[in-house]
């Protein structure tokens, strides 16, 4: 009989647990929903971490789809912050603040896997930054291309510095035909050229460049 109560009190702890483990995990599924998860990596690992200046988790946060600052600070290092547009697939934002004080420079140079991993997160946060420039410039796969026989005209692209994953479109070595038909091959390959910020590097207006003040005719 002993053994029985002992064997029921045992059945009913694993039973309560379980039932405590569900109503976590449906707890935390209803509050998650509408959500999207942000990972966060960083190095230093006890720099703090804010999205839009609340203070926010390192690893997993689940936040509503938006635009979100994300910044890590430590001190002796400069902050760092990335822009994050979150939509409702999963993001990583990779922060890696830089040591500017002798204490900061010197504890990475005592903690050399620390600067490894700092190396490796840069690496991340590259590749990521390359991904949503391509994602949001389609034409670059295309790029960069040049066509003598319909022009002559050059096709590459730069970086805008003003606005973020954006590129300029840059038509070079072309002639006034070269011109119009850069525009054409543009849009032969699905592309609205003013949706692009297109720049010609050997043309000038000379509607400003040789403009003259008009005479009225009139003494002063």
């Amino acid at each position: 009989m002993y053994m029985n109560n002992n064997y029921k009190k045992i059945i009913y702890v694993l039973l309560t647990l379980l039932a405590l483990l569900a109503l976590f995990g449906l707890f935390t599924a209803i509050s998650r929903i509408g959500k999207t998860k942000l990972t966060v990596m960083r190095v230093p690992e006890d720099a703090k971490i804010t999205i839009n200046n609340q203070p926010a988790s390192v690893g997993d946060n689940y936040i509503k789809p938006g635009k979100y600052t994300v910044k890590a600070s430590k001190k002796g290092f400069a902050s760092d912050e990335v822009v994050v547009n979150l939509a409702k697939t999963p993001s990583t934002a990779y922060l890696i603040p830089t040591p500017v004080s002798a204490e900061a420079k010197q504890w990475f140079k005592d903690n050399p896997d620390q600067q490894l991993k700092r190396e490796g997160i840069a690496g991340q946060r590259t590749d990521q930054e390359s991904k949503a420039v391509l994602a949001n410039n389609e034409i670059i796969r295309l790029l960069p291309v040049t066509i003598v026989e319909e022009g002559p005209f050059s096709l590459d692209y730069g970086t805008n510095p003003n606005v973020k994953n954006k590129v300029f479109i840059e038509v070079s070595d072309s002639s006034p035909v070269g011109r119009v038909n850069a525009l054409h091959w543009i849009r032969s390959h699905g592309f609205d050229p003013t949706d692009l910020d297109i720049r010609f590097d050997d043309f000038s207006n000379p509607l400003v460049k040789n403009l003259v003040p008009l005479q009225t005719g009139v003494d002063e």
